[in-house]
């Protein structure tokens, strides 16, 4: 009678905490928001592009605005003349996602691509000369100022943007475009504080037009009309047709500041109602258990864990030592000692001798396109030769290794 007393009372209290705490949560008035950079376009958070996907239907009012969240290659047909936007933090395209792209404008379409780092697999192909690896660098800043290289479009005291997080403003990293000499055909429309951020590369009869501040796009920066007129007058340099907004290819980069936004999984629970009611029923019968059951009549006997292979994981803690110190090089070389381990595992062919021989056989038993094979073993042999490897040279490399990982045979 005395053990039934105790556990009323326990479940008693157990609903006056959590009656106290939803009532304490919902007379909450404070506005949550995501300052993460997702340039999705049904995100009203500050860094989503919701207000520019809604204004494209008033600066286009004579064409179709057409979504889409499948790959490029998927595209049968399209009808021109045809307008290709794709604005996010990062634009990844397969071979036959670009190919269509460039088909496209082959046509006499224009693409906008808005994003920090050019899609290096479509410059390799449009540019004239082998200079993509190096096009872009950083500007570390709280707040710069966009312009236009047109008088007529030209403001005199420029743009300015800063990046927010609440109301705080952070320092930024700001991309520019920092080797344009390598091809002469390549056409200069705006800048970022006195560098290069806006161009326009020939391609058939149409043009790829990159940008490198998709922040300057979002929600949050469109609020302020000045900044609204900067990004009509970027879309002004495409033609009146119709509007093919590509949703799928834009990459969301990792943020390790989890106090950018609401991005852990707990954020999230206590963001959606029945999530949230669920986490508390959870809670009260997990502290309902303990305090019930915590007296046990025998200790828990200890499970005998089997021996495992370890090297792998000390490969990756190795690998993850060498990232902190910025050793790229060696890192690189890592990831590569990583994937000939797979390519004798997986097929059983020996990797002593990095030759053509070596290639064609990975091709074979693969079905993977020549031309990336080769280019992991490219980079691989660059990153031999130069202890300097860049940041741009291995976040590709490492794309390379995923994109075989993830579609080999």
């Amino acid at each position: 009678m005395k053990d039934r007393k105790q556990l009323i009372a326990i479940v008693i209290v157990v609903l006056v905490i959590m009656v106290a705490a939803v009532w304490l949560l919902n007379t909450r008035d404070k506005k949550r928001f995501s300052w993460r950079e997702s340039y999705k376009n049904n995100l009203v958070q500050p860094y989503g592009t919701s207000v520019l996907y809604s204004l494209l239907k008033d600066l286009y009012p004579d064409g179709e605005l057409i979504e889409s969240k499948s790959p490029l290659r998927n595209v049968e047909k399209w009808d021109s003349p045809l307008n290709y936007v794709a604005i996010g933090e990062d634009i990844y395209y397969s071979y036959d996602d670009m190919w269509k792209l460039l088909e496209i404008v082959e046509q006499g379409n224009s693409a906008l691509i808005v994003c920090k780092y050019p899609p290096s697999l479509l410059l390799s192909t449009i540019s004239e000369e082998i200079c993509y690896d190096y096009f872009y660098s950083t500007l570390d800043k709280e707040e710069v100022y966009l312009n236009f290289q047109d008088a007529p479009l030209k403001s005199k005291e420029g743009y300015g943007f800063q990046f927010y997080v609440q109301d705080q403003i952070e320092s930024y990293q700001w991309n520019y475009y920092d080797s344009l000499l390598c091809d002469s055909a390549i056409v200069k429309l705006g800048t970022l504080d006195t560098l290069t951020n806006f161009v326009s590369i020939p391609y058939g009869d149409g043009q790829v037009l990159l940008h490198s501040v998709p922040l300057a796009f979002s929600n949050f920066h469109l609020l302020r009309q000045e900044n609204l007129s900067y990004v009509e007058k970027v879309f002004s340099f495409l033609p009146p047709a119709d509007i093919y907004w590509d949703e799928h290819s834009k990459v969301a980069l990792y943020q390790g500041d989890s106090e950018r936004g609401l991005n852990s999984p707990l954020q999230y629970i206590m963001g959606q109602q029945s999530l949230r009611w669920a986490w508390y029923i959870i809670l009260a019968l997990v502290l309902l258990y303990i305090l019930s059951f915590s007296k046990r009549k025998q200790k828990i006997i200890p499970v005998m864990e089997t021996n495992e292979n370890t090297s792998i994981e000390f490969t990756e803690a190795i690998g993850e030592l060498y990232y902190q110190q910025q050793n790229h090089q060696q890192l690189g070389l890592l990831k590569m000692k990583l994937f000939l381990e797979y390519i004798r595992n997986h097929y059983h062919l020996n990797t002593s001798q990095l030759d053509e021989a070596l290639i064609k056989k990975i091709i074979a038993k693969s079905q993977i396109a020549h031309d990336h094979v080769k280019r992991i073993f490219d980079m691989h042999s660059r990153m031999l030769e130069n202890s300097e490897v860049s940041d741009y040279l291995l976040i590709e490399f490492n794309r390379a290794l995923e994109y075989f990982y993830d579609n080999c045979k």
